[in-house]
């Protein structure tokens, strides 16, 4: 129960990619799942949505992808800072 709780956490819930990781831990894992399945899993899936990934990052202006941007690599305290200084909800 606790790696499933694992698997869930690590997708933040979202039903299509608690499915899709599970599905790649099943094929990988063998009689108890660990951390490396799911590690090993979720590396699978984000390799398999790529161009998915690839096809909304080319469709977004340049703008969005700088805010994008500052999103991965910023600290969320530091966005807070940000958005708090720009007046942004």
């Amino acid at each position: 129960m606790e790696s499933a709780q694992r698997l869930v956490n690590t997708v933040s819930s979202h039903p299509y990619y608690t499915q899709k990781l599970a599905h790649f831990v099943f094929e990988t894992s063998s009689a108890a799942v660990g951390e490396r399945d799911i590690k090993s899993g979720m590396g699978k899936l984000l390799l398999s949505e790529e161009p998915v990934f690839e096809a909304i990052l080319q469709g977004l202006t340049l703008h969005q992808k700088r805010v994008l941007r500052t999103i991965a690599v910023e600290p969320p305290i530091n966005l807070c800072r940000i958005c708090i200084s720009a007046n942004i909800d």
